[in-house]
């Protein structure tokens, strides 16, 4: 059975702070903080496990925070990361419930050398097999080459090893001329990398089958409340749910996205559309605060309420 390795170069600590409201006052008390290990494809191993699918978790992590990621190892979440000297990155979310209201900051952490890139490449290339699916996650530290995702996907195709980019920027824009097989950008993301906007469903459509014709497979843009779209060489399906209700973060839900995209593929149900099980992945999401902390329930009961539409692919 093939395997899922997630990769995350560019780990992250996450504080969250949740506020009864957020105003000018100079001294607000917090109602709860908690602290999570995290970064990108971390929340994708974190959403994997919770769907109950073993994956492995490979990345960088500052030397004085390499405990608290390698508590995250359990059998379902098996983890692997080389430490980087200086400080693993902090985001901080302030999270205010009356009115509901989310704020992000993020900082810089270590970085990286040549030396360090060559070590990782190496334990890559230590754990592929044929057919491995490898999720290549987040924004790379400085000190990495921009084409670093590049390299990581060159060494997973000479190991037959299946690829999926989900990036941003430099590090996206330097990755696709490797081929990665298959794509995940939000609609910024996207509108960056084809440098201009997409503003509706057509417009993305004929940007993403740009994408297909450089040798991608397949491509599923995030469009936040507006749901999905999955394009393919021979059609595109815009899939979405109507929330009702406030979530409590929206953290992490691109993450989940991913994740049930790789465990649908890799574990095929019946009946079950993968593309609209990865978006009820996501909507899960949005009621957990730590990003990848799914509940599987929540994702079967989503399924009844997915509502989608078909495009053809243009000639």
């Amino acid at each position: 059975m093939p395997k899922i390795i997630t990769v995350t170069l560019n780990t992250a600590i996450d504080h969250c702070l949740t506020l009864a409201t957020l105003n000018s006052s100079d001294a607000l008390l917090a109602e709860d903080s908690q602290e999570f290990a995290a970064g990108k494809g971390i929340n994708v191993a974190k959403a994997l496990a919770s769907l109950g699918c073993t994956s492995q978790a490979l990345g960088w992590v500052g030397q004085q925070h390499h405990s608290l990621f390698e508590s995250l190892h359990s059998p379902t979440l098996q983890t692997q990361f080389l430490s980087i000297a200086g400080k693993t990155r902090s985001n901080l979310t302030l999270r205010a419930l009356n009115p509901a209201q989310e704020i992000h900051i993020r900082t810089q952490g270590y970085s990286v050398s040549l030396n360090d890139c060559t070590r990782f490449l190496e334990l890559l290339q230590q754990r592929l097999e044929p057919d491995d699916l490898v999720i290549l996650s987040g924004s790379l530290p400085p000190g990495c080459p921009e084409d670093f995702y590049a390299a990581l996907i060159h060494v997973c195709h000479q190991q037959q090893a299946v690829t999926l980019l989900d990036s941003s920027g430099r590090c996206l824009a330097e990755g696709i001329p490797a081929k990665p097989d298959y794509l995940k950008p939000n609609l910024s993301e996207l509108e960056t990398l084809v440098g201009e906007r997409l503003p509706d469903i057509p417009s993305i459509i004929q940007a993403s089958q740009a994408l297909l014709h450089a040798g991608i497979r397949q491509i599923i843009v995030s469009l936040g409340a507006e749901g999905i779209l999955h394009v393919t060489r021979e059609h595109s399906l815009h899939a979405y749910i109507a929330v009702a209700t406030t979530p409590v973060s929206t953290i992490g839900c691109g993450d989940a996205l991913v994740a049930g995209w790789a465990y649908a593929m890799l574990h095929p149900q019946p009946e079950v559309d993968p593309v609209k099980f990865a978006l009820c992945c996501a909507t899960a999401n949005l009621w957990t605060l730590e990003p990848g902390r799914l509940e599987r329930h929540k994702v079967q009961s989503y399924l009844a309420q997915v509502r989608a539409c078909t495009y053809p692919t243009a000639q």
